[in-house]
């Protein structure tokens, strides 16, 4: 992996010879990966994950049926941990801070 903050592309080669395909970010262990630093994308891909979380269990947070308290734990325990996993490693601008 390479992280600059040029544009520079470099050949890199694995140990039989084959070059690797350089890319901008990639996604490792769920977090996402960007060559420039920052964690603007990571930020992004985990309120997405949380908000597809939320989507699946749609059907026990907004029946009516349901007890808050039990809506409270499902939130806490499936949803809230998608959002904030790695969320220590994070650098936040006031922007990221705010979302």
């Amino acid at each position: 992996m390479v992280c600059a903050r040029t544009a520079e592309t470099l050949q890199i080669k694995d140990k039989t010879g084959k070059a690797l395909k350089q890319v901008e970010n990639f996604t490792y262990l769920g977090s996402v990966i960007h060559a420039q630093g920052g964690s603007e994308k990571d930020i992004e891909a985990r309120i997405a994950a949380a908000w597809k979380k939320w989507n699946e269990l749609s059907g026990v947070l907004c029946d009516q049926r349901m007890p808050i308290g039990v809506k409270g734990k499902v939130y806490r325990t499936m949803v809230r941990p998608v959002l904030i996993y790695d969320s220590e490693a994070w650098t936040l601008r006031r922007r990221e801070e705010e979302r």
